[in-house]
């Protein structure tokens, strides 16, 4: 799921990748897109595109089966885009391989929607200007439940396979190795910069307000450049955003799906 790492789990992924592979975990890089996610196979799935779907998937099989690797691991967040895109053909999955782990990390919903709104604030690609209290109410968290069983549903015999990231953010590394049951070895670790944009709570509320501007790329990357170099900005607190009474108002509407999914994945 977004904001969950993801980042520093697939840098990870990439980086060890010829230590993986000799454990018997093959990486499909020759579908490596942007930050070393396998992005082509997604969007051919997203596009209903069953003839590249298959024949990707059927490359994949083949260059594991020559490196006699018995596990393929494919790590892109975009797959819990469960209702902004048609992923039904991930079924497809299931006529290639005999087990389907999907792993899912979970973090508590407003501090997700929070790192969404810092990240969005500071990513060109959005420049994202309206309040904290908006982006809320448009992205109150994921609905776990519902993309667990989604999946369950769509896949057929797939096990999921629930971690959370709020427990396992400092070792976050470690805690993927122990969920992929990968041995421990001499892995290059991921670096901060090799991580999504991590800024204050002073850098993006400036960052916000700049934003109201209609501002070029290269402008805007100055400025975030600036603010995040600006020495009194860098002494700003965590990106807190949401006030007690937004968490409140937002726990109900997904309080149940969470007990659900916690209930049935993590045994209450």
């Amino acid at each position: 799921v977004h904001k969950t790492g993801t980042t520093a789990i697939q840098t990870f992924i990439f980086q060890n990748m010829i230590e993986l592979r000799a454990q018997g975990y093959y990486l499909p890089q020759f579908l490596f897109d942007v930050e070393n996610k396998p992005a082509e196979i997604r969007y051919a799935i997203i596009n209903g595109e069953e003839s590249k779907t298959r024949a990707y998937l059927k490359k994949i099989v083949s260059k594991a089966q020559k490196l006699s690797c018995d596990t393929v691991i494919i790590s892109d967040e975009d797959y819990s885009k469960t209702t902004e895109c048609d992923l039904k053909d991930t079924a497809i999955f299931a006529e290639f391989f005999e087990q389907i782990d999907v792993l899912m990390y979970c973090r508590r919903q407003d501090r997700q929607s929070e790192s969404g709104f810092a990240f969005c604030v500071m990513w060109e690609g959005t420049k994202y200007s309206n309040s904290a209290k908006q982006w809320y109410r448009e992205n109150p968290g994921k609905k776990y439940f519902e993309l667990a069983k989604y999946y369950e549903q769509t896949i057929p015999g797939c096990k999921i396979k629930a971690v959370s990231y709020d427990f396992n953010a400092k070792n976050l590394i470690g805690s993927f190795i122990k969920t992929c049951a990968i041995m421990q070895a001499e892995f290059v670790m991921p670096d901060r910069e090799s991580s999504n944009i991590s800024a204050n709570k002073f850098v993006v509320e400036v960052m916000n307000a700049v934003n109201r501007y209609d501002l070029s790329n290269k402008l805007f990357l100055e400025i975030r450049n600036f603010c995040l170099k600006h020495k009194k900005l860098q002494n700003g607190p965590s990106p807190i955003f949401f006030s007690n009474e937004d968490r409140e108002l937002n726990q109900e509407m997904i309080g149940d799906d969470t007990e659900k999914f916690i209930e049935e994945y993590n045994g209450g």
